[in-house]
């Protein structure tokens, strides 16, 4: 590995450069599962009042309707493990920006 000022610099840029590519994603991501959630909580919602008013046994109503609500369901966790998974990435590039300013400053030092 090439230890040169230069080198060094030039992976920290890197790393800074992967951070906010990262950075500028969680909105969205963020926005998308907050999105995805609504639109499962809405029609979860709408199911229940439908078999509710159809005279469905209460005792079935919630698990019928979780049954009709389950392709709402799948995209909201979905966006909630694509959220999470971001939000690891970046902690990662974190880290990893970390090392390379330690080892910049430890290099500069000799």
């Amino acid at each position: 590995m090439d230890n040169t000022p230069l080198a060094m610099a030039q992976r920290i840029e890197t790393a800074i450069n992967h951070l906010t590519k990262l950075c500028s994603e969680i909105d969205d991501c963020g926005n998308k599962k907050a999105e995805t959630l609504l639109d499962y909580e809405c029609a979860f919602s709408v199911a229940i009042l439908k078999r509710r008013d159809g005279g469905e046994p209460a005792t079935l109503i919630r698990d019928n309707a979780k049954k009709d609500r389950r392709e709402e369901r799948l995209k909201s966790e979905l966006a909630e493990i694509k959220y999470k998974s971001l939000t690891t990435k970046i902690d990662a590039a974190k880290a990893i920006l970390n090392a390379r300013q330690s080892q910049n400053r430890y290099l500069s030092e000799l």
